[in-house]
Order: C-alpha cells, then sequence, then structure tokens
C-alpha cells in the first residue's frame, strides 16, 4: 500500500464522493465484469438467523482485525486495491463485482474503476427477454444493493478510493459459507493441472472434489465448488476443440505409431473429406490376438462418444479369463458398410488372420457384414441382447410371478439333440400361448446363431456370453463417458488398457508365486494344478469335485470304445464314450470340453472309474495352460507386424 497523501490533490479527473448516480456514457464495459459468474450465487433469505453464538463471535473478531476501506486509502494497482476489497468482502459476508471502468481522453489508459457488491442493480431487460426462451431459468440474484468502492490513478501511478458506500441491503452471508460466493471462487494452476490428470484418467468430477476435500481438511479450504470445476472442464474442452478435435486425434494416433511402429490405425474420411470413423489397435493387442484370437467378442451397443459416434470393441479371453482387447472402433453409423470397414481394418492389423467364432449382437447389419468379411468364421448371438430384446418384444411375459424368462432359458441351454430343442420349443409356444409372435418367428429363424445345440459342438472358450457382455461393461467403466471428445475417449480407452494389464500382471505374479490348493489329492487333479493358470485350474477342481455326485455305470461296450451313462438322482443322464486304445478318444452328451475347452465332471467321472490318472494331452488345451503366452510364437508373430497408418 503506498503512503498517504492529501485526498483532495488525489482525485483530479475522478468521480465526486456524493456522486451516487451513474452516467453510463462515461464508461466502457469490461470484459471481466462479464465473465464474473454470478449466477450460482448461494445466498439464502434468512441465512444468518440461527447461527451459533460461537460463530457470530468469531466472525465479529475477524472483521475487527481486518479494516475496512475509507476514502484517502492508497494502493500500488488496481490489483491490489480489487484484493483487499475482496478480503474485506470474504469477511462482511459478500461477494465482489467488477464494474464499469474510465478511461483517459488522452492515452485511453484506464483511470478509474468501480467495485460493486454483486447484487448491485438489476438483471437488464434484453437478457429477461432471452430467459423466457431456456428451458432452465436462473433466479434473480441482484436486489439493487449500492455497496460500493471506487478507485482512481493518481498522476504518480498509484490508486486512491475516491469513494465507500459500506451499507448492504440484502442478508450478508456467514462465515461458514463465505467461501460459496463467486468472488472468493478461484483454482489455481496446481490445482488445473490436477484436474486435468484426473480428466485424463476418467475420474469422475464429484471424486475430484471429494479428494482436493481431503487434502485441503474440508470443503471450506479448497477455493472452488464442483460447478467451478465442471465449468473450467467445460472451458478447456472449448479451447481443445478450437484447434480441432480430429486433427488433435490424427497427431495423437501419430505419436503413438512413432513411439511403436506396431502400433496400427485406419481412420475412414466421408464425400467431404471429414472423418467418419476410425480404427486403432496397438502392439500388445495384436500380439494378444496371435495367441487368444480364436474367439473373440464384438459389441457396438456399449456406447457412444460426444458426437454419438457407436463405439465398437473387440475383445477375447485370455488364459487368465480376464477380458483382452483386440481392437476398436469409433464409426459413423451402424450400417453394413461401416461394420465391413471395421473387420476389413481389424483383419489387415491381424495379418488376415480369422477367428474360429464371433459373438455378436442379433443386428442384421453386422450380420450382414460377418457373412462377407468372416465367411468361414462361426456367428454367434449374444444371449444377454437376446434377454434384454425379449423383455421389450414380450414385456408382459416377463412380470413378476411368470417363469417365461426361465423357460426360455432352459429351452435355449439344455437340448442335447436338435428333436429334444423342437420338442421343447414347441412345449414354450403352446404353454404361453406365443405361436404367432413375430419377433418368436424371427428368432426361431436365426436358430443356428443361438440356441446351443446347434453350437456346442464349436469351441467358444467357455466364453458365456452374458457373462462377456457384463465383462466388457467392467471393462471400459469409469473410463469412458458419452460427453468425451475424440481424443479423450481414444486415451480413456488407452488408460482402459493400462489398467487391465496390470491386472494380467498380477494374474502372472500369483500364478508363478502361489501354487493352488488341493481337495482331493488324486494325481490327476495335482496334474491339472501344475499345468493349468490358477483360474482354469479352479473351474477343473469344481468340475472334479461335481463328477463324486455322480454315479457311473458301463452300459455297452464294442470292441475298444466302451459307453458309460452318468447320472444324479432329479439330473439329466449324460453319455459317455472312451476309446482306450493307442489313439485315446473320450466324448460326452454335454460337449463340455467341445465347448470350455477343459473336461466336464462326466468325463472325469468315468476316468476314476477306468482308473484313468492323467489328463490325455489331446484334452489339454495350451491357450489355459500356465505357457500360453510362451514360446517362439511370440517373436514370429512381432517380427511380421509392420509400421501401418491407412487412410481410406
Amino acid at each position: 500500500m503506498a503512503s498517504t497523501s492529501e485526498a483532495q490533490s488525489l482525485c483530479l479527473d475522478a468521480w465526486e464522493v456524493e456522486d451516487h448516480i451513474y452516467n453510463a456514457s462515461e464508461f466502457e464495459s469490461d470484459e471481466e465484469n462479464e465473465n464474473q459468474p454470478i449466477k450460482d450465487e448461494l445466498h439464502e433469505p434468512n441465512e444468518a438467523q440461527g447461527e451459533d453464538d460461537t460463530e457470530k463471535a468469531s466472525e465479529d473478531i475477524n472483521q475487527e482485525v481486518f479494516l475496512a476501506p475509507h476514502v484517502g486509502m492508497l494502493f500500488d494497482s488496481m490489483d491490489e486495491a480489487y484484493d483487499y476489497y475482496n478480503q474485506y468482502a470474504y469477511k462482511k459476508g459478500f461477494s465482489v463485482r467488477k464494474g464499469a471502468i474510465k478511461k483517459s481522453e488522452k492515452d485511453g489508459n484506464v483511470i478509474a474503476r468501480r467495485l460493486h457488491c454483486s447484487k448491485e442493480g438489476y438483471r437488464e431487460e434484453r437478457f429477461k427477454k432471452t430467459e423466457g426462451n431456456k428451458k432452465r431459468h436462473r433466479g434473480e440474484t441482484r436486489c439493487g444493493c449500492k455497496a460500493k468502492l471506487l478507485v482512481n490513478k493518481n498522476f504518480d501511478g498509484t490508486w486512491v478510493v475516491s469513494m465507500f458506500v459500506e451499507e448492504h441491503n440484502h442478508v450478508l452471508a456467514t462465515l461458514r459459507k463465505c467461501h460459496l460466493l463467486p468472488s472468493h471462487r478461484k483454482i489455481s494452476e496446481s490445482q488445473k493441472g490436477m484436474i486435468d490428470k484426473m480428466r485424463q484418467s476418467g475420474i469422475r468430477t464429484n471424486l475430484m472434489m471429494n479428494y482436493f476435500s481431503q487434502e485441503s481438511q474440508g470443503s471450506r479450504n479448497v477455493g472452488f465448488i464442483e460447478l467451478d470445476a465442471r465449468n473450467y472442464m467445460r472451458t478447456r474442452r472449448k479451447i481443445e476443440f478450437s484447434v480441432g478435435d480430429s486433427q488433435r486425434l490424427l497427431n495423437y494416433l501419430n505419436e503413438m505409431q512413432i513411439k511403436n511402429p506396431h502400433f496400427f490405425y485406419a481412420i475412414q474420411l466421408d464425400d467431404d473429406g471429414k472423418l467418419a470413423s476410425i480404427f486403432w489397435s496397438d502392439a500388445r493387442c495384436r500380439m494378444d490376438y496371435s495367441y487368444f484370437g480364436d474367439v473373440v467378442c464384438l459389441d457396438p451397443t456399449y456406447g457412444t462418444n460426444k458426437y454419438a459416434m457407436p463405439f465398437v470393441p473387440i475383445v477375447g479371453v485370455n488364459h487368465h479369463l480376464q477380458t483382452v482387447l483386440f481392437g476398436c472402433a469409433l464409426i459413423f453409423d451402424e450400417t453394413e458398410y461401416s461394420f465391413v470397414w471395421v473387420l476389413e481394418k481389424w483383419l489387415q492389423a491381424m495379418k488376415g488372420s480369422h477367428p474360429k467364432v464371433i459373438m455378436t449382437d442379433q443386428d442384421s447389419a453386422i450380420s450382414g457384414a460377418i457373412a462377407k468379411v468372416l465367411p468361414c468364421t462361426i456367428h454367434r448371438y449374444c444371449l444377454w441382447h437376446i434377454f434384454q430384446n425379449a423383455k421389450r418384444h414380450l414385456g408382459r411375459l416377463f412380470t413378476r410371478g411368470s417363469k417365461f424368462g426361465q423357460d426360455l432359458s432352459y429351452c435355449v441351454r439344455s437340448p442335447e439333440t436338435i428333436e429334444d430343442f423342437e420338442k421343447k420349443w414347441n412345449e414354450l409356444l403352446t404353454k404361453y400361448d406365443v405361436n404367432e409372435n413375430d419377433w418368436m418367428l424371427r428368432m426361431y429363424r436365426k436358430r443356428q446363431h443361438w440356441f446351443r445345440v446347434y453350437l456346442h459342438e464349436f469351441f467358444c472358450a467357455d466364453m458365456c456370453t452374458t457373462q462377456r457382455s457384463e465383462s466388457i461393461n467392467k471393462f471400459f467403466k469409469g473410463f469412458l463417458s458419452r460427453k468425451m471428445l475424440l481424443l479423450e475417449f481414444v486415451q480413456g480407452v488407452q488408460n482402459a488398457l493400462i489398467r487391465r494389464r496390470e491386472k494380467e500382471i498380477e494374474a502372472d505374479f500369483k500364478m508363478k508365486n502361489m501354487q493352488p490348493s488341493l481337495l482331493l489329492h488324486m494325481p490327476i487333479e495335482e496334474e491339472a494344478s501344475k499345468l493349468y493358470t490358477p483360474a482354469i485350474f479352479a473351474k477343473f477342481q469344481e468340475e472334479l469335485l461335481g463328477s463324486l455326485r455322480y454315479k457311473c455305470e458301463k452300459i455297452e461296450e464294442n470292441g475298444n470304445i466302451a459307453s458309460y451313462k452318468c447320472w444324479i438322482p432329479e439330473k439329466q443322464v449324460r453319455l459317455v464314450q472312451m476309446c482306450s486304445e493307442s489313439s485315446f478318444f473320450v466324448r460326452c452328451s454335454c460337449c463340455k470340453f467341445e465347448f470350455a475347452g477343459f473336461l466336464c465332471r462326466h468325463i472325469l467321472k468315468v476316468f476314476i472309474v477306468a482308473n484313468v490318472d492323467k489328463i490325455p494331452r489331446e484334452y489339454m488345451l495350451n491357450r489355459w495352460t500356465r505357457d500360453a503366452k510362451c514360446g517362439k510364437i511370440l517373436m514370429k508373430k512381432v517380427k511380421k507386424f509392420k509400421k501401418i497408418a491407412i487412410l481410406i
């Protein structure tokens, strides 16, 4: 603060102290006034009433310590004058708004500034007219308060208070709520940096505020509220978008490919040369596909980004039964043309290696694309989506007390022969009177894609379609949002990948440093614990324990081929055939091994009866073992990868 002098010699070219009337023609609108938020003032009509005596006493002490401004008080700069008045306002319980300025006619420099209580004046009529067109109407916050501070610039560069009106015509905020007033809220540079990092990591705004509140030992000490954080992030997005969201994304993808030449991406442009679709897959995704790409799941129903572009992840399952990503795309629309483009670019990234089975929803556009691009791949529908559609088309049958859902599920999963399926399907139609239902008729025509009796002989990596769809949601949960721009969305996918790969590292560590517990101490159990990963061994052990409940009887023997019947009371009878000669062969009517890749309880029961104490090598799938990712295949596959960036 500058040294004091005679106030009369300081007020040249300034307002009269007694002048309480603004002359709008003398002042220019200040941009800072337009940017100062007032819509979210949080005054309450009677908030000063009902506060306890302790808080009032503390407030009085603080007001006495911090002196009020007075006419003749000097400051080194206009900013210093504002800071002082704002600190005074915090102690008193009101918010400051920067008002009009006055400029010199000689050089155009600012020579005077008004600082008001934020409740000064009233809302202008032009804003009241536009307010009626908005869905959400802002409440009136101004009430014509006269409290203000006027400062003028002296010849020596200092600023002097030429007028100070202290009285307010409204209830002031208590000290406990002053941190909510607009002029006392500001996000520091360090806080902005932290918000940017949290936003890139997909952390929600409310969780950000919880962190800042704990770090500051209370929300009063944070310095801003959740609304300020949201406004800041919205402003950042506008700045980033001004650069060009598509161009920023392309720059990011180019940087990723420079860092790792095996990073693959392709973009599709529309007729106007604008970005329409994009596909990308990093080196690890391509490597994982070489090991676990026999069964994949394509789910375009997960969600969209800010531009309503459908997100299409292509995933599989690894030897720890964890979801792994093989590539993903943001597409222009859900047409067959777009899906054909995605599948073609995905195959190009995977060196033309086709999966054995692909799972999707029953969308006709996807089905057409798969028929064109993957004609030799088994196409299976996701049961989760089918049952969701069933609820939409047959809602009356899913009411409380109805067993239609259970009966439909039983009809889908239990039949072992086509004849048995046809019988149960007709019984279902008759029982619930849906013989003429259009949706049921359409789904019956597509039965080869979703009824287990048509698919149980094809390996699906025990990928229960319902669980895998839920796993995809879990994979990206917390990392992606419909409000994200293109670059934010792609970065969110990469962050989700990093987290998931950390989970796989943890699973590998536990596998190498922890031996599963044996429950039966049988030779076949001990062998399985050493060969399978813990996740697969847990499923095998469950089957082995379940086998003890079954009774087994040899019903036929034809040369070296023996047939067995396995059953438990009130359960379906399973038939097992086994050839124990040089070319070992075993098969169960449940087709568990063909579908999941590990032996079922019925075969294990026959092994116990037939004294087979080891798992035949033909029935030990390498993709489920501890060594699934070991061997020369890794180097061979990686060496074939090339630096590829495609623009189509």
